[in-house]
């Protein structure tokens, strides 16, 4: 099975210029945990709900008036829309990532898929649970 099957298409972004609270009112509204940070058509990183609840919070950052660059992880896992979901699900588990970006031919974001997303569909009981366990124990 391959990304472009399973993943989440058109993901929500946000501008490189948002705040920390811009951002966690962004992931309330859409229902979302992740989202890529974007320079004009350039992604410069993404920020996940654990990095405004753990690292915001807990560093006691200005959610109003702290750039969301100062939370967010400059390096992006990403994966091709054509690639196999068992080729992601070592990505995943060698990155310690729960979700990855997914970029089409013209590395443009297309979507994201979730370690969730892999459960569902990968069809393989012993690689699922691999992964799963190996992601998650970092949770």
């Amino acid at each position: 099975m391959r990304v472009y099957e399973v993943m989440t298409e058109d993901p929500i972004t946000i501008d490189i210029n948002y705040s920390i609270l811009d951002a966690a009112k962004k992931m309330r509204d859409e229902n979302c945990g992740v989202l890529p940070i974007m320079d004009g058509d350039e992604i410069v990183g993404v920020v996940t709900d654990r990095d405004v609840t753990v690292y915001a919070v807990a560093e006691e950052k200005g959610l109003v008036d702290t750039n969301i660059t100062e939370i967010m992880s400059e390096k992006v896992i990403t994966c091709g829309h054509e690639e196999l979901l068992e080729d992601i699900a070592d990505r995943m588990s060698i990155n310690d990532v729960r979700r990855l970006v997914v970029l089409g031919d013209d590395e443009k974001i297309k979507g994201i898929i979730s370690i969730q997303d892999l459960m569902v569909n990968i069809g393989d009981e012993k690689m699922t649970d691999e992964v799963i366990h190996h992601v998650l124990k970092y949770a």
